[in-house]
C-alpha cells in the first residue's frame, strides 16, 4: 500500500463524518495498524489536521528505526516510480491502476531493476514507500517526537502500543 498522510487523513475525515449510519459515534472512532499500517498511524499522530478525527490509536509491530524520509528522497522515488508508469503528468498517475502501482512497487525492492530504490541516495529498500517529511502536512517526525519527550500533536489520547517478537527480525536489531 502507497503511504500517503493526506489521502489516509481524508479517509479519517470520511469515516469520522460517515460512521453514525453505522451506529458508530465520531467523537470515539479508535484507529488500528499494525507493522506498516501502524506507521502510518504514527505519521497521523504527528499531523495536527488529523487528530481530531480520531480518538484513539492501537499501534501493533510499527517498525520504529524506519523514519520518515526527508522531501528530496521522496521525490526522488517518485520521480523513478513515475517514469517507471511512463507517467509524465498527474492525470496520467491518476489514471494509472491499482495493479500497474503494485507492479512497480515490487521493482522498487528488486536489485538490477530501473527503479531499485537503493539507487536513490537515503532510500530505504525494506521499505521505499515510507511518509515524507514534506515541512507542510507532515512537519514533525514521530520518532524524533517521541525521543525527545514532545507531545504528539493531540495529546492525550489514548494508545496501546504493542509488538511482535519478530517483526523485522533483523532489520530492527533482532536475532
Amino acid at each position: 500500500m502507497l503511504k500517503q498522510p493526506k489521502a489516509n487523513t481524508n479517509l479519517s475525515a470520511y469515516i469520522n463524518t460517515e460512521i453514525r449510519a453505522f451506529g458508530g459515534n465520531p467523537s470515539s472512532v479508535t484507529l488500528a495498524g499494525q507493522s506498516s499500517g501502524a506507521e502510518m498511524i504514527q505519521s497521523l499522530l504527528v499531523i495536527p489536521s488529523a487528530t481530531k478525527l480520531f480518538a484513539r490509536t492501537i499501534l501493533h509491530s510499527p517498525a520504529t528505526n524506519f523514519a520518515e524520509q526527508p522531501l528530496s528522497v521522496g521525490n526522488a522515488i517518485g520521480a523513478s516510480l513515475a517514469a517507471n508508469l511512463s507517467c509524465t503528468t498527474l492525470a496520467c498517475l491518476r489514471a494509472t491502476t491499482v495493479s500497474d502501482i503494485i507492479d512497480a512497487q515490487y521493482y522498487l525492492s528488486t536489485p538490477g531493476s530501473t527503479l531499485y530504490a537503493g539507487d536513490v541516495a537515503g532510500a530505504s529498500v525494506a521499505e521505499p514507500l515510507r511518509t515524507v517529511l514534506d515541512g507542510t502536512l507532515v512537519t514533525r517526525s514521530f520518532g524524533d517526537v517521541v525521543q525527545s519527550g514532545g507531545s504528539l500533536a493531540g495529546s492525550g489520547k489514548s494508545t496501546i502500543f504493542t509488538t511482535v517478537q519478530d517483526e523485522s527480525c533483523n532489520s530492527i536489531g533482532g536475532k
